[in-house]
């Protein structure tokens, strides 16, 4: 029975090979976007997973209360590990990891480079994390003071083929040379872990003060729990420890610890000075919506489909039920025809999948890969997507068909009745509703993102170079600075610890004048900057001055932005000028005090992820800056950034001259973002298009029932477009429909993602009517086509129809 239904369904897909393309290639292309999707969300899900013990890895997080409210940050202090393992016997292992932040200098022979991701650690990192060596002792690699362990790509990059283990790489650390011998290479780290290091040194070449302060809060911890401890028991501990352990600071709150599992690090850690790669979760939870939209209107368009194919086999089926069919025999017969074309639809997208996944890595910055003999359960759930789309997409015209006697088949009698076209109907609204939702989202994330690109930055970005200053240069940053100036190519140029948009921040506690209780002091960020930091970057005054060089006493003073006048309670600008300020970056004990001289206007200094927060400006010693931002005249580019190499060189010959252009690092901050904008505007289209051959089935199903109507009104004297008015009003109202359940969907919807953003777009009424016009255009072209050709028919044949 079943390989006679198998039988006839490839003979009657052979016969109707226009439709059966247009069915399957919608549903190919459906299944196809769902499993990219699938692979993006299983992917962004997988992240630390790798790890043998991933489940009882968890990091610990520390939550302080700042202003009345609690904020959570990735780190602990140095001495908090350790104290932690000896306390708790539930804990089996701990390991300290932290990166070098800036690029650290390694020089094998006469070659230098510098290197970002180069990490101190405990040695105990191999006995948490399932980091293996491919070269070396995992249990001692770590064990020696100057023990170094290299990933393959950076063995490589240095030593080419040969063995490096028992080899030395010079490495700078606090501005010396120290010789590392190599004593381990690690096999390449799964990408999805949140932190790849390719250089580790023993945590013990921090400073003895660094690694003895418990109040010292940048450091990642680790603890691999036992196999009966949960993390919650485990928490309940930490109060009294902290108590115990970690030395009261005057006026300061204590930590709270808390453990977050290493699982939820990637998709979960809406932290300040994260480590690694991060993916937010709203991005997850938006791909999973499309992806189940994209096949829920692969189904309404297969069936769709289906059934205006089935109208044209009413007399088949009324002879197969009188020669014996019985119902569950037709059922069986639509239904092998469905999944026969489920089936087909699959292997398409299966290969459609493995064309365009690399293009997809591209746009999505992964190195997603299928193994379909790896994984088994993946392709049996794909078979088993397959399987439901066809009894679903064949569910309806088989039940709804198989019901009828034959005699109003073979009769002509049969009525199609209205509850079939009230599905059907059903069907089409429901598709372009989420058609017209995909539209609206596709324009707010498409006007986001045009909004981040082209938002004021409070600064001009135009041609400003950042320079990293290494310990050397710093001796020489005010030399560095003045010759700098002496070429007519280069307009402004300033000395500052960090600069917008760059990772090198840091908060502190302030007091302003009127508040005397440290417990109540404001955190704000810290601009360390000289006397031209203003000029170079663009950024206007609100109220007040620049500093001044020719005056000393500046050194000692303050410039506020216009949002911390705000915060300290200030009424304008101007009210806040000879304000006095306290500064407590230097601890309590030790405040810098001096007096506001200006207040720039607001300013981007992070993402628009982030508002605008209070931030504080001073003159620091010229030694203790990090980098020199420069501005280029627009002349010469090249041949300037020759010049400053040059110049470079001749202060600090040992250190390889590094620059960043400001407007590549802003764009950098919403890369991910315009990704995943790209990828989404894709699969919307994809999803479009797929509604449209759903459209195209139901006007080929209602043409061709109507096809005899057509002829009668051409005879009695309509026109062409008197037609095709008929034919579209009806699609026209269908549209109108969806948009009444699309617009508050989609709206909440944006509304929601947009909340990522503390500068956003509004969602103004030009979006709705947009995307209903949009959706209008669309159905009125894919309408037009099937009707235009049936009202310019001969009526004469029109009327000989069935």
């Amino acid at each position: 029975m079943v390989f006679n239904y198998l039988k006839v369904a490839i003979r009657s897909l052979v016969k109707h090979t226009g439709y059966s393309s247009i069915n399957i290639t919608g549903l190919a292309i459906g299944t196809a976007c769902c499993i990219l999707i699938l692979l993006f969300v299983n992917d962004e899900c997988s992240y630390d997973q790798f790890n043998e013990k991933a489940d009882k890895i968890y990091r610990v997080n520390s939550e302080f209360i700042e202003q009345g409210q609690p904020k959570q940050y990735s780190q602990t202090s140095p001495p908090i590990g350790p104290a932690m393992k000896e306390e708790f016997p539930e804990i089996e292992e701990v390991v300290r990891v932290t990166s070098s932040y800036d690029k650290v200098l390694i020089k094998v022979g006469e070659n230098s480079f510098y290197e970002k991701r180069f990490f101190y650690s405990d040695p105990s990192l191999f006995r948490v994390f399932s980091f293996s060596l491919s070269d070396g002792n995992a249990e001692t690699a770590l064990a020696d003071l100057h023990s170094i362990v290299l990933s393959k790509s950076s063995a490589q990059k240095y030593f080419g083929d040969t063995s490096p283990v028992g080899k030395t790489l010079a490495i700078e650390l606090r501005g010396n040379l120290i010789e590392f011998k190599i004593t381990g290479v690690l096999n390449d780290i799964p990408y999805t872990s949140h932190f790849r290091p390719d250089f580790i040194i023993p945590f013990t070449n921090l400073s003895k003060g660094r690694l003895e302060e418990w109040w010292d809060f940048g450091f990642h911890t680790y603890v691999l729990l036992g196999p009966s401890t949960t993390a919650s028991e485990l928490e309940q501990k930490f109060t009294a420890f902290v108590k115990t352990h970690v030395p009261p600071m005057e006026n300061d709150p204590m930590p709270r610890l808390i453990l977050q599992p290493l699982t939820d690090i990637h998709l979960h850690s809406d932290f300040e000075n994260q480590e690694g790669q991060l993916g937010p979760i709203m991005y997850v939870y938006l791909f999973s919506v499309l992806a189940f939209l994209i096949i829920i209107i692969a189904c309404i368009n297969f069936m769709n489909l289906a059934t205006a194919r089935s109208q044209r086999r009413l007399k088949e089926i009324g002879v197969r039920k009188v020669v014996g069919a019985g119902r569950p025999q037709l059922i069986g017969q639509f239904l092998s025809e469905s999944i026969l074309m489920a089936a087909i639809s699959l292997v398409i997208a299966i290969g459609l999948v493995e064309l365009f996944i690399p293009i997809f890595n591209t746009l999505s910055s992964k190195n997603i890969a299928f193994d379909y003999f790896e994984n088994i359960e993946t392709m049996l759930s794909f078979l088993g997507i397959a399987l439901i789309i066809g009894v679903v997409a064949g569910g309806y015209p088989a039940i709804f068909l198989s019901r009828f006697a034959p005699i109003e088949f073979i009769k002509g009698t049969f009525s199609k009745g209205s509850a079939g076209s009230l599905f059907r109907k059903i069907l089409v609204v429901s598709q372009f509703t989420i058609s017209i939702g995909l539209i609206f989202a596709t324009l707010i994330v498409h006007s986001q993102l045009e909004f981040v690109r082209e938002m004021k930055q409070g600064f001009d970005k135009e041609s400003v170079v950042s320079i990293p200053l290494t310990r050397t240069i710093k001796q020489f940053s005010a030399t560095l600075k003045s010759e700098l100036l002496r070429n007519p190519d280069i307009a402004q140029a300033t000395l500052a610890f960090t600069f917008p948009f760059s990772d090198n921040w840091w908060t502190t506690g302030v007091l302003p004048e009127g508040i005397t209780d440290a417990a109540n002091r404001k955190r704000v960020y810290t601009f360390q900057t000289d006397f031209d930091y203003f000029k170079t970057l663009g950024v206007t005054f609100a109220a007040g001055r620049d500093f001044s060089q020719d005056l000393p006493t500046d050194s000692s003073m303050f410039i506020i932005n216009s949002t911390a006048v705000k915060d300290f309670g200030w009424g304008s600008p101007e009210e806040a000028l000879g304000k006095q300020l306290a500064w407590l970056g230097h601890g309590q004990n030790n405040p810098k005090r001096g007096m506001i001289i200006g207040v720039v206007n607001d300013f981007h200094y992070k993402a628009a992820r982030e508002k605008i927060a209070p931030a504080v400006f001073h003159i620091m010693p010229s030694d203790e800056y990090e980098t020199i931002v420069v501005r280029l005249k627009q002349n010469n580019i090249k041949e300037t950034l020759n010049f400053i190499n040059k110049t470079w060189t001749a202060l600090d010959p040992a250190h390889p001259f590094e620059y960043q252009f400001l407007e590549d690092e802003i764009h950098r901050q919403y890369e991910s973002e315009e990704k995943l904008g790209t990828i989404f505007g894709i699969f919307s289209s994809l999803a479009i298009f797929i509604a449209c051959l759903g459209l195209y089935g139901l006007v080929a199903f209602t043409t061709e029932q109507r096809t005899k109507e057509i002829g009668i009104r051409k005879v009695l004297g309509a026109t062409i477009g008197s037609v095709l008015s008929l034919m579209t009003k009806e699609i026209s109202f269908l549209v109108i429909a969806a948009n009444a359940i699309a617009w508050p969907l989609a709206y909440w919807g944006m509304s929601q993602w947009l909340d990522n953003f503390a500068y956003r777009v509004d969602i103004g009424v030009v979006s709705f009517l947009l995307s209903a016009a949009i959706a209008l255009a669309i159905a009125l072209i894919t309408v037009s086509h099937l009707t235009f050709k049936a009202a310019k028919a001969n009526p004469v044949d029109a009327l000989k129809y069935e």
